[in-house]
């Protein structure tokens, strides 16, 4: 294991719950590249790669978990490293007109927890084309924490190319958020846990087909085609009613659980930010805040939907005083010896990321972004707010068929517009939604009619 110089070393931090979580998984699985990122922003113009150097040389030295490390062997606890200053976190690939450009298969975008556990790359590949590709674990931040280092990205290039002085928000250091972790009510939190998940069966969360959760995993993503006008239905919808996106697509996911499985006592993965604490600035902070806790829905087909989407608001607004519980905290409360609580999670990429700021950028253009995270949920429904509304499923393709995914997409997109649609949805019940539409039972009917045509041609009746 690489040492550290002790003169190098800025602080010496526990880890999170969360963040214990990801170690465990990675130490159990060191070929498996789950929770390892590639964030690739595509540009077009013309770049300064001084500039470009020394704006994320500030942005690490303002960041302190971009200059983190891991250390866990011949230790009772892992910690996290906090250097002073990392070596080999900025690289830089340039164009060349007689050689071409280098491959990007050629370029490790790997990282490595014991030696750099962050890096970013500029990877020029025409005259006037670039990639900006940030790679890290998970471990490191979080979503919102992205859209806040692209945030100081663009900030700090315009400032240097103007020659101005880089102006940071004041931020909390990770430590003062690790701290409130261990000031929690924990006789509280199993209280509330308890209560809440009881007598719940955990054998029943296989709702897309009994996986077990295999070894081995390929990811794939499916983008829900939603056009338009349905993007704007929801946005009306959700103000209208004074609800939240997330208690929207939290109540339709629990209602497609329920109408694909049969189930009527649901469970399934939701992230929250992590952020709502009462410790100042942590809007600006850059560090591993989100959590993942289970969302459990009863439903009865009586029951009018905009009670369950009451319900999910409840439970939203019941659980944010909880939402700092790992899961290996809920399963100790409720002494299971399940290795999963869920198999699927709800995403909202809702991050603070200023997309005007980047569209009127003077000195280059964003393209288009992609991100890539393996998680080690097989089912993953992403709901990001970006330029426009994009729900993606992300799934092991070494489980479920594409074709399954597209039939799930879908239904997701059935039951969405049955209810935002709907002129009396204020009355309507959960019997009232179908996943078979119009079109569907057309198909079906037309099937069932040639096949009883085919049947008279091929016997006579007397």
């Amino acid at each position: 294991m690489n040492k550290i110089d002790s003169k190098n070393v800025e602080d010496i931090l526990a880890l999170t719950p969360m963040q214990y979580g990801m170690l465990i998984y990675y130490l159990r699985n060191p070929e498996s590249n789950v929770y390892f990122e590639n964030l690739i922003v595509n540009l077009k113009g013309t770049i300064d790669p001084t500039v470009f150097r020394k704006t994320w040389e500030e942005i690490i030295s303002n960041n302190e978990m971009l200059r983190t490390v891991f250390r866990w062997e011949g230790l009772e606890n892992p910690v996290q490293v906090i250097l002073k200053s990392c070596e080999g976190i900025i690289e830089i690939y340039k164009y060349s007109e007689e050689e071409g450009p280098l491959s990007l298969d050629e370029i490790d975008l790997t990282v490595d927890l014991l030696k750099t556990s962050f890096k970013v790359i500029l990877y020029q590949f025409e005259t006037d084309r670039y990639k900006l590709i940030l790679c890290s674990h998970h471990i490191l931040y979080d979503g919102w924490s992205t859209g806040i280092l692209l945030n100081e990205f663009f900030d700090g290039y315009r400032s240097l190319m103007r020659n101005q002085k880089l102006i940071f928000p004041v931020k909390r250091r990770y430590k003062d958020y690790i701290k409130f972790l261990k000031t929690r009510d924990r006789a509280k939190e199993e209280q509330f846990w308890v209560h809440y998940l009881n007598h719940f069966d955990f054998r029943s969360i296989h709702y897309f087909g009994d996986n077990r959760f295999n070894a081995g995993c390929e990811t794939e993503n499916y983008l829900i085609p939603l056009y338009k006008e349905c993007e704007e239905e929801i946005n009306l919808f959700i103000k209208a009613n004074g609800i939240t996106l997330a208690v929207f697509m939290y109540s339709v996911w629990s209602l497609l659980l329920y109408l694909y499985s049969h189930c009527s006592d649901v469970v399934f993965g939701t992230t929250v930010s992590g952020r709502k604490l009462d410790i100042g600035n942590l809007e600006h902070a850059v560090g591993l805040f989100i959590n993942t806790i289970p969302m459990r829905q009863k439903i009865d087909a009586e029951q009018e939907v905009m009670q369950l989407f009451r319900d999910t608001m409840k439970t939203v607004k019941d659980r944010e005083e909880f939402e700092h519980s790992s899961l290996v905290e809920i399963k100790d409360y409720l002494k299971l010896s399940t290795s999963h609580m869920f198999d699927s999670i709800v995403v909202l990429e809702n991050y603070p990321l200023n997309v005007k700021k980047m569209n009127d950028f003077e000195y280059f253009d964003v393209d288009s972004h992609v991100e890539f995270l393996k998680s080690e949920y097989e089912f993953v429904l992403n709901v990001a707010v970006m330029k426009r509304l994009e729900i993606t499923i992300s799934f092991n393709k070494l489980h479920y068929s594409p074709a399954h995914i597209s039939k799930i997409g879908s239904y997701f997109e059935k039951i969405t517009k049955q209810i935002i649609q709907n002129p009396n949805y204020t009355s309507m019940k959960v019997k009232h939604i179908d996943l078979v539409d119009d079109q569907d039972k057309e198909e079906l009917y037309s099937i069932l009619n040639k096949d009883a045509l085919n049947l008279s041609a091929d016997f006579e009746i007397i």
